[in-house]
């Protein structure tokens, strides 16, 4: 596999998700793209990969080394990118959360995917931390009776720019699309919606998500996280350490690099 994306989450990817696998023999990662060069040190480290095996070119990455899959850890709006070239490379798709930044970015990568017959899976992981599966577990139980309907509330303290990863500071509704994604989620399955089995009822699933978090953001801002026109050379050093992988990858989209 190639792991895109080993700074921000990705780190933790790197360092958490992948490193025992990698140890167990379960799958080996023959390379890790990122654009911020410091980042590749997670992949040195932690996925036992050479520095000849990192890379800031993610065509070079993919043309040099054969794989079965890739995974993609990157800023929503760079996936449909990495999508692109993973089916040019004939490879299969793990993705981080959500599956791009619009609906229509998502609806265009099930397209290809589907057109090109490979699969692609989409990580909600939120569904299965203790509480969540504490409280599903106790409203199955049939001792409360039959649910009528689900609230849930989502609040965020981030307005320190990079107190939830700096490059969220820096894209649109960002608490709709890396957060309210993932408690959308939650709720579908505390309703009871059935896990999807096939890539055509995964797509559906996930563009009904996006769908909701794109819809909603006419009524919802993301204030909380402060004003948007906050960059990095506005704030202090210390804040700054804060990954900025992430970033590289925003900045090359918005320089056209990336499309």
């Amino acid at each position: 596999m190639i792991q895109v994306g080993t700074g921000g989450f990705g780190a933790a990817w790197c360092r958490e998700f992948l490193s025992p696998s990698v140890r167990d023999r379960r799958v080996k990662v023959v390379a890790a793209v990122d654009l911020e060069p410091a980042a590749l040190q997670n992949a040195q480290r932690y996925l036992r990969l050479p520095p000849e095996r990192c890379y800031t070119d993610p065509e070079r990455a993919f043309a040099e080394n054969p794989a079965d899959f890739c995974t993609v850890v990157i800023p929503p709006a760079a996936h449909e990118a990495v999508v692109d070239l993973a089916l040019r490379h004939e490879l299969d798709i793990l993705s981080e959360k959500p599956i791009a930044d619009t609906l229509e970015a998502s609806v265009r990568i099930a397209q290809k995917v589907r057109q090109a017959g490979r699969k692609m899976g989409v990580t909600m992981s939120n569904r299965f931390a203790q509480d969540k599966a504490t409280l599903r577990h106790e409203l199955r139980s049939g001792h409360y009776g039959r649910v009528d309907y689900l609230v849930l509330r989502l609040t965020y303290n981030c307005r320190t720019y990079g107190s939830w990863g700096a490059f969220r500071h820096e894209i649109s509704n960002p608490l709709l699309i890396e957060a309210g994604v993932h408690h959308l989620d939650v709720l579908a399955e505390l309703a009871g919606a059935p896990i999807a089995a096939s890539r055509r009822n995964l797509f559906a699933a996930g563009f009904a998500l996006v769908a909701l978090v794109i819809a909603a953001a006419g009524s919802l801002t993301s204030s909380s996280l402060g004003p948007s026109e906050m960059r990095l050379d506005r704030v202090p050093d210390e804040v700054n350490s804060v990954s900025s992988a992430p970033l590289a990858w925003l900045t090359r989209i918005r320089s056209g690099d990336i499309k």
